[in-house]
Order: C-alpha cells, then structure tokens, then sequence
C-alpha cells in the first residue's frame, strides 16, 4: 500500500520541490474508524454498520440520499464525512417519530 505518511515522507524529502496530495490511508487518520476490526466494534450502532463502506461510498449517500453537496477529500476527511451522515441519521430520526428497528 502506497498511501501511508512513510511514502509521502520520503518523497517529500527527496523531492522538496514538488507538491504532493496524497490520501493517508495508513496509519488511519484521527477519528476515521472506530476500532480495527468489525470484532472490536459494537454491531447495533450504526457507526459500526457503516464502518465498512468506503468514504466514496458514504460521501455519495450524503449527496443522494440527504441532498447535502458533493464534498473534497482534501477539505472534507472521512471523519468529517462519517460525523456528518451520523448527524443527518439522527435528525432524521428525531424528525419522525419512529425508531431504528433491527432485521434479522
């Protein structure tokens, strides 16, 4: 995997000239996931049901299914995106008066 801090460093100093944009992926930056593992997170909250989607993914449900604007990856991180879709879930909720049921 090419898109961690190490790599980016290293072409930083080999190459001070050229500006780079890079998407770190590794280590996971701050508040992007909530656990390692799908083991180590709790399976009735939504965080934890949306934690393996890609950011793409939840960017595009922000845009398609709450009408919110498309958002850059350079502006708008993975945690700010997740925080977000959190926020319109819960407003949505407590718009109606129905609650989140489990299908099994």
């Amino acid at each position: 995997n090419c898109a961690n801090q190490k790599f980016k460093s290293l072409i930083q100093q080999e190459l001070p000239s050229v500006h780079i944009k890079m998407t770190i992926n590794f280590p996971c930056p701050e508040g992007a996931f909530v656990g390692a593992s799908a083991a180590e997170r709790d399976p009735s909250l939504l965080r934890s049901q949306l934690e393996p989607w890609s950011t793409t993914a939840l960017r595009r449900r922000l845009v398609a299914d709450f009408g919110d604007k498309a958002s850059s990856p350079e502006n708008f991180p993975r945690a700010d995106v997740m925080k977000r879709l959190l926020q319109l879930y819960q407003e949505e909720a407590e718009g109606s008066n129905n609650s989140r049921t489990t299908i099994r």
